[in-house]
C-alpha cells in the first residue's frame, strides 16, 4: 500500500515525458504534413487531452496522498507539515501543469508572432520546471517511507508552564 503512491508518481513523470515528446513532434511537423501520419490537429487534440489529464492525475494524487498519508500514519497532525514538504512540493506542480495548460489552451488565440512566440517557448519549457518538482516530491515521498513522517513545529517547541 505504500508504494502505490510512489508507482503512480512515476506513472506521471513518464506521462510527462510521453506529453513532452508529443509536444516536440508537434512544433516539429508544424506547418507540414506527412502523409500517412496523424495531421497536426489530430495531434494538438491528443495533447490537450493528455494535458486535462495530466492535471487529473495529478489533482487525484494530490488527494489521495493526503488521504494516504492520514491512512497509513495515524499520528500526522498537520499532513503536509510532516512530510518534509513532500505535499507542498506536489502543489507547486499542480500550479506549474495548470499554468501550463493555460498557456497552451491561449496560444491559438495570441495574434502578434512575437507574443505567440514567447508563449510557445515559456509553454514548451514549463516542463522542466514541473520536472524538477516531480523529482522533489518523489524525493520528499521516498523520504517519509524511509524516515517516516517528521516532526511538527509546534511539537518540537516544548511549552511548559
Amino acid at each position: 500500500m505504500k508504494l502505490l503512491h510512489p508507482l503512480f508518481m512515476l506513472g506521471f513523470m513518464y506521462w510527462l515525458y510521453m506529453q513532452r515528446s508529443l509536444g516536440i513532434s508537434i512544433l516539429k511537423r508544424h506547418g507540414r504534413d506527412v502523409s500517412g501520419e496523424p495531421s497536426v490537429e489530430e495531434l494538438v487534440g491528443k495533447h490537450r487531452a493528455w494535458g486535462w489529464m495530466l492535471v487529473i492525475y495529478c489533482f487525484a494524487g494530490l488527494v489521495a496522498g493526503a488521504v494516504l498519508t492520514k491512512y497509513l500514519y495515524p499520528q500526522i497532525t498537520i499532513d503536509f507539515g510532516q512530510t518534509y514538504g513532500h505535499g507542498y512540493i506536489g502543489t507547486l506542480s499542480l500550479g506549474c501543469i495548470l499554468m501550463s495548460l493555460v498557456l497552451g489552451l491561449s496560444i491559438k488565440r495570441v495574434m502578434k508572432p512575437k507574443i505567440r512566440d514567447r508563449f510557445v517557448n515559456f509553454h514548451t519549457n514549463i516542463v522542466y520546471l514541473i520536472a524538477v518538482f516531480a523529482v522533489l516530491s518523489l524525493l520528499t515521498g521516498v523520504g517519509v517511507l524511509v524516515f517516516g513522517p517528521g516532526q511538527a513545529e509546534a511539537q518540537l517547541i516544548n511549552i511548559a508552564p
